[in-house]
């Protein structure tokens, strides 16, 4: 996702993807992050390893973030992301 975060949002909104799960995220940790323009930004939750190897990630549209009533990250290759 380093450096194609912007690439990979203006995707999903040109096909109106709300929800999308991305692996080889390649980032340390966890969180999450806002991506894209006013309107038709993307929520990134994701979960890395200890180094910058494997990870997991799902990006949400701006208009199911306050749907999202949990994320559980697992592991560097799980994460549950609850919405109702």
């Amino acid at each position: 996702m380093t450096g194609r975060a912007g690439e990979v949002v203006e995707a999903l909104s040109d096909r109106k993807v709300d929800v999308a799960c991305i692996h080889e995220t390649q980032w340390k940790g966890s969180g999450f992050k806002f991506y894209g323009a006013k309107g038709k930004r993307y929520k990134l939750f994701w979960m890395g390893g200890e180094g910058r190897k494997d990870g997991v990630g799902i990006l949400v549209a701006e208009k199911l973030v306050d749907s999202v009533v949990s994320v559980e990250r697992h592991s560097k290759k799980v994460l549950i992301l609850k919405v109702v």
